[in-house]
């Protein structure tokens, strides 16, 4: 981020945040929650006045059927998913934050450079951002553009066999790189599958004695 230091005719918005500490959660312990519903002065908030976008993605019930037709299934879920997508910096004044070193500091503002997960728009921006790296490297990861095409939520997929399995897990991660996204939390009924990954989130025995959701469900 970058401080606004001069005002440039622009009609910002402001988005309150506080922190959130929860020392339980391995990945993020501290997270930075956001607000974008708050009403301003003139009894609009950020998420009143953005559209949400179409659903590009399969229902529930079509992504939860297909992946139990598969006889080997792996889960994994995109790290920092929202941080990796850039707002068009023409639109970045909409989402300003203050913020303040200490106590008696100045205020100091900043654009938020990358999309917000309160905002109503997110999950279709995310999708369609997305859906245009999938098509964008379908002529080298056919197999893996589709499947994040069709099963993006949570990555929730799988295959016939072990062989076509960790191919899979390879070629959708090199896709999703090219786009500077990141795979963690991976998931598998089968060990061999997680044999060359690095999973601190779970081991093999936490799957074997507990439950894991998979979009958002259990």
């Amino acid at each position: 981020m970058q401080q606004i230091i001069d005002e440039d005719n622009a009609k910002p918005y402001y988005i309150p945040h506080h922190c959130i500490y929860k020392p339980e959660k391995t990945t993020t312990p501290l997270r930075v929650v956001f607000d974008a519903s708050a009403k301003t002065s003139a009894g609009q908030s950020l998420n009143s006045i953005l559209l949400h976008g179409a659903s590009i993605r399969d229902d529930l019930f079509s992504l939860v059927t297909r992946f139990r037709t598969h006889k080997y299934a792996f889960n994994a879920d995109i790290q920092k998913k929202y941080r990796q997508i850039l707002v068009e910096p023409s639109r970045r004044d909409l989402q300003r934050i203050v913020w303040k070193e200490t106590h008696n500091s100045l205020i100091k503002i900043y654009p938020l450079n990358t999309v917000i997960y309160v905002m109503v728009s997110v999950p279709f921006l995310a999708m369609r951002v997305l859906k245009a790296l999938a098509d964008a490297e379908h002529e080298y990861f056919s197999e893996a553009a589709k499947i994040i095409s069709r099963d993006m939520h949570d990555i929730l997929s799988g295959a016939t066999s072990l062989t076509l399995e960790k191919k899979l897990q390879v070629d959708i991660s090199e896709l999703l790189r090219r786009g500077a996204f990141e795979l963690h939390k991976w998931v598998s009924h089968h060990p061999a599958l997680l044999n060359d990954i690095f999973t601190p989130e779970y081991s093999f025995e936490d799957m074997q004695s507990n439950t894991v959701k998979a979009l958002e469900m259990l």
